[in-house]
């Protein structure tokens, strides 16, 4: 008899055990930022002329890292180089085209002018991904690229993406909103009175580039406590001299037509402190 007890007793605590970690592996991921960096400072010279970093987190459970969080740690590495190859191809690729243009200018300027007034601006490209939210089911960060490869100026924007920490699926515009077209006209009200605009005067006669008085969806976008934030990089609706624009849509305006409801509860919220609750 005392043999059938100690087995419930056992199986009883197996079962609370697992129901412990269970509840703990579902907690926010645990993660830590890695840096990879590779530079080009040709022989007998003290200057750097190219430099490659690439900055991003690495995700894993608290008890056994599942695969969607695998899939996660994927995607985050891809956006973060903006490419589907691995660094050591990608930043060997950058360092080989930087060492060319190098020396290209070196020979053009030792052609036409003298050495003091020789200025060869270094190339770079810079990528550094920050976790803005993490919480045990939804998980979203930006990555924030700047990059120099010769040309009038540098090339820069940021990237968010929003995933799904069960699923390990990266959120796109269908899997949130039932409605893009009223998605798109709330981002152009909110754009115009965040940016202090003209109304009454359509967006392509204010300089952007766009018909019908009405901004494009873009994928490129946040669930944030506080709203959604739609970001458009430099060119896509704008000139170069208008930098990024970001513009942030409260979920009051946004939840006739979202179909994906964030949870920030229990959240580590890094972008933000107050967490707003539908």
């Amino acid at each position: 008899m005392k043999r059938y007890v100690w087995a419930i007793v056992i199986i009883v605590a197996l079962v609370a055990i697992y129901e412990v970690l269970q509840k703990w592996n579902a907690l926010p991921c645990r993660y830590q930022y890695i840096e990879y960096k590779r530079a080009y400072t040709p022989q007998n010279d003290t200057t750097t002329y190219g430099t490659y970093v690439v900055s991003y987190p690495v995700f894993s459970r608290r008890i056994m890292t599942d695969e969607a969080v695998e899939c996660i740690n994927s995607m985050v590495e891809k956006i973060a180089v903006q490419d589907s190859v691995d660094m050591d191809r990608l930043s060997g690729e950058f360092i080989d085209a930087c060492k060319e243009y190098i020396d290209y200018k070196k020979s053009d300027v030792a052609r036409y002018y003298d050495d003091e007034e020789a200025v060869i601006p270094s190339w770079y490209y810079d990528s550094q991904t920050y976790v803005l939210i993490n919480g045990s089911k939804l998980i979203v960060t930006e990555t924030e690229i700047d990059s120099y490869q010769g040309g009038a100026h540098s090339n820069y924007g940021s990237y968010f993406a929003n995933y799904d920490v069960k699923t390990g699926k990266m959120l796109s515009i269908d899997d949130v909103f039932t409605d893009v077209m009223a998605v798109s006209e709330a981002i152009t009200r909110y754009f115009i009175e965040q940016y202090a605009l003209d109304d009454s005067t359509s967006l392509s006669q204010q300089g952007f580039y766009v018909e019908k008085h009405q901004l494009p969806i873009t994928s490129n976008f946040a669930l944030l406590p506080e709203g959604v934030l739609f970001a458009y990089n430099i060119y896509e609706i704008a000139p170069y001299a208008f930098g990024k624009s970001e513009v942030t849509v409260p979920y009051s305006a946004l939840r006739a037509v979202m179909k994906y409801r964030p949870d920030f509860r229990k959240a580590d919220v890094i972008r933000q402190e107050i967490i707003s609750e539908w």
